[in-house]
């Protein structure tokens, strides 16, 4: 499991969506940067997740240098 605090979650397959997500994120932001992403993110992003969480986390995965 990838570094950052992750929110809880009310189904296995809510975790997957928010972790492809953060997957997403990262490879936004290490190509175009967090602004791009998080742009990006806006269009995709359900209303079951927080934009502001995905950014977080995949920072913060970054961060560790994981990678997706």
């Amino acid at each position: 499991m990838a570094n950052g605090i992750r929110p809880c979650f009310l189904s296995p397959g809510q975790e997957r969506e928010f972790e492809s997500l953060v997957g997403y994120a990262r490879g936004g932001i290490s190509s175009c940067g967090e602004d791009h992403a998080r742009l990006a993110l806006e269009g995709l992003v359900p209303l079951s997740h927080d934009i502001g969480a995905i950014i977080r986390c995949a920072k913060a995965d970054l961060a560790v240098g994981e990678r997706p």
